[in-house]
């Protein structure tokens, strides 16, 4: 086996020993190598090393390298690593990224980097508590978000109000109200608490996962308990970047939620 296959199967195999390994060598070596890796091979390592470090290798490649990495980190990812840059070498990630992918990292480096607001999940569902269970359902079957559960409901100035599964939205009227079917006693996460101590908060007792809420108590973001137990630098769940699912799969998962209610629907309102 050559050199260069034997780096490429150690970064495969091992990327946590493999990012040890470069954090001791100059940011500048590390750079020369990733440059002629794929991507797609480095991405685990590159999520495996600390920030600062992986921050400094990536100003050692070329930009198109750099957008192609931070587009594929994921979020929070690319959040931790841009925080050790100055705002000039943000600002020309940001003029390659799309706006909507550009404000989702803005969102995450708003907040202190010990604060949930820093690492939360900032793709989630909205519905106004004015909207029809069918408005919602139809917007929702038009979405590509992956590992979503539940709609979070906020009123006109775009307060939380509470939430709606995914489940009780296919099992209720089409025409009722929102507001007539969400579960007002749900507890959120303040962006600017802090990390160490959100294990603890209250909600975990009958959720695995809460809104987080500004000042103004807009929803900003989403937290899960498992992101309270991990490092949140390593609390990526995907390795293709923003976590989107395609449409042709969320229509499986849709059609097939709908198949199974349907028929528990069918057999409730079949029975004496």
């Amino acid at each position: 086996m050559k050199n260069g296959e034997l780096t490429q199967a150690f970064l495969s195999r091992h990327p946590e020993n493999a990012a040890r390994v470069l954090e001791n060598l100059a940011a500048e070596e590390v750079a020369a190598l990733f440059a002629e890796l794929p991507v797609k091979l480095i991405l685990p390592v590159i999520r495996r090393l600390t920030p600062a470090t992986a921050a400094q290798i990536l100003l050692h490649l070329t930009d198109d390298r750099q957008t192609a990495l931070i587009l594929q980190l994921g979020p929070r990812n690319a959040a931790n690593i841009l925080r050790n840059w100055s705002g000039e070498q943000r600002l020309r990630v940001f003029k390659t990224l799309t706006a909507y992918k550009s404000a989702r990292l803005r969102v995450l480096l708003d907040y202190a980097p010990d604060s949930v607001g820093s690492v939360m999940d900032t793709e989630f569902i909205t519905a106004n508590l004015h909207q029809t269970v069918g408005d919602v359902e139809m917007a929702v079957r038009n979405m590509k978000i992956d590992h979503q559960y539940d709609i979070y409901i906020i009123d006109d100035n775009m307060r939380f109000c509470g939430t709606v599964s995914i489940l009780t939205l296919l099992r209720e009227d089409n025409q009722k109200k929102i507001r007539q079917i969400m579960d007002r006693n749900v507890p959120a996460i303040a962006a600017t608490a802090k990390l160490h101590a959100v294990g603890i908060h209250a909600g975990w007792e009958s959720r695995s996962t809460l809104p987080v809420v500004d000042r103004d108590q807009q929803v900003v973001g989403v937290f899960q308990l498992a992101m309270a137990l991990e490092k949140p630098e390593l609390n990526e769940t995907s390795d293709t970047g923003y976590g989107y699912l395609a449409s042709d799969i969320l229509d499986i998962y849709w059609t097939g939620w709908k198949m199974i209610f349907g028929a528990i629907l069918a057999k409730s309102q079949g029975s004496p």
